[in-house]
């Protein structure tokens, strides 16, 4: 959706990308998507949205996906040929 600019549901061609936010407190905060395991209180991977105008159709993205560490415990990298279970 962000890359060609179209909905992918009905093609639509007005996207909005807006940070995601979530509330603590009251206080808006950047939802994101990994906890990490040495330091519960940090996280990375802030997301954001591709929605569109016309349909309402939403996909999210990590604005900084080679930020998330590949620790084997809160994230981990699935080979290709290798189903997830």
């Amino acid at each position: 959706m962000k890359r060609r600019g179209l909905c992918p549901k009905c093609e639509g061609s007005v996207i909005y990308v807006p940070r995601v936010a979530e509330s603590h407190d009251g206080r808006p905060e950047p939802m994101r998507l990994v906890a990490l395991a040495h330091d519960p209180s940090a996280s990375v991977g802030d997301l954001e949205a591709g929605v569109c105008r016309e349909c309402g159709y939403v996909e999210l993205y990590v604005k900084n996906p080679e930020a998330i560490p590949l620790d084997g415990e809160t994230a981990w990298l699935l080979a290709r040929d290798t189903p997830y279970r």
